[in-house]
């Protein structure tokens, strides 16, 4: 790519495949795009994204602390964006999200390049750290060269410190007009995984029309917090309501909720969160009628949940015409095709062994 960019042959698509990071070849890759170029992006170090351990590692690599507490997956897009943005702009370039995802172990970035030195200047504005609570879901987004919110020290829900994360990438992450261009010409492939791709672009069509917050809840890490049983508890995603037209858990409340096209077991809701934990504790209390006894220094003892303005209604019995319709619907979430279904070990050139006698 350097020798291209000397010879002053410049690329319209650029695609980056290496095996683990491809952070080492994003400054040759973008300096030899076109105006307007794009740059396609395959990262398999996963682990180093999404695992808690590797927290260290992430920064030296990307320059970014991943808040994976918050939708691992999505935060690792994120991360990458920023990482991707920060290596643009030393060359005056800007870039635009047009599709990213997490495929089975890999995640996937796609970029418009841009040279526009005067859009530079705004890069501060597209990137945020990560307010996180290290206790329980609370988290918000400070932006950079704003001023802090006055005497956030602490949780607001449960009191516990809080810590700082990122920066991470705080704009849009797809471009719906991209996604419904690949929606459209996608029957003409012929490409023997459609289903899996329509399902992956119909569930970021949803979340972006929906006009979801970055990142997500864990529902059932709020369950446990709360100490109550999952089991029980299994009935959430109908009583919160989730693809329904029938106004009741959150809905009752006005707010909203849907599930992550990222990952299955990830929420996108516009919820405070504080909402959030007074609705499970709500149904915890009356619908469950779980009132055990819970000593003053468990977590979920100092949740400073507020009593509800609003009536919540929740449905007697679980709506199963939502499964029915779920059933008909494209699937999103597909198994792995084979078992241990990961990227293999990393190819080595031959050795050779000299015998002594």
């Amino acid at each position: 790519m350097q020798k291209l960019t000397a010879q002053n042959e410049l690329c319209d698509v650029v695609d980056l495949d290496p095996y683990g990071t491809a952070v080492e070849f994003l400054d040759a890759a973008l300096r030899s795009l076109k105006n307007g170029g794009l740059l396609c992006a395959t990262f398999t170090d996963a682990a180093v994204l999404c695992e808690a351990s590797q927290r260290g590692t992430c920064f030296a690599r990307y320059g970014s602390c991943s808040p994976r507490k918050h939708g691992m997956r999505e935060a690792g897009l994120r991360v990458l964006l920023y990482c991707i943005s920060q290596a643009a702009v030393k060359y005056r370039l800007v870039i635009t999200p047009v599709l990213t995802f997490f495929s089975d172990f890999y995640f996937r970035v796609m970029v418009k390049v841009k040279h526009s030195p005067k859009d530079c200047l705004d890069l501060v504005k597209k990137v945020a750290v990560v307010v996180s609570c290290a206790n329980c879901q609370y988290h918000h987004f400070q932006k950079l060269m704003v001023n802090a919110e006055p005497g956030l020290d602490k949780c607001p829900v449960c009191g516990s410190m809080l810590r700082l994360l990122g920066p991470i990438w705080n704009e849009a992450i797809h471009d719906i007009d991209f996604i419904k261009a690949m929606m459209e010409a996608l029957p003409k492939q012929g490409a023997k995984t459609e289903r899996k791709i329509v399902g992956l672009l119909t569930g970021i069509k949803e979340e972006i029309e929906a006009k979801m917050p970055p990142l997500g809840l864990y529902a059932h890490v709020m369950i446990s917090e709360i100490k109550s049983n999952a089991e029980k508890l299994k009935i959430l995603s109908y009583q919160l309501q989730i693809r329904s037209t029938n106004r009741a858990g959150l809905n009752s409340l006005g707010y909203h909720v849907m599930q992550s096209a990222m990952e299955q077991k990830l929420l996108k809701t516009d919820t405070p969160i504080a909402i959030f934990y007074d609705l499970l504790k709500h149904i915890k209390k009356h619908k469950y009628t779980e009132l055990k006894y819970m000593p003053d220094n468990l977590p979920a003892d100092s949740f400073r949940c507020k009593i509800l303005e609003k009536e919540i209604k929740l449905p007697k019995e679980p709506d199963y015409e939502i499964t029915e319709k779920k059933a008909a619907r494209m699937p999103r979430f597909f198994p792995n095709p084979q078992p241990n279904w990961g990227p293999k070990a990393r190819a080595h050139g031959t050795k050779r062994y000299v015998f002594r006698r």
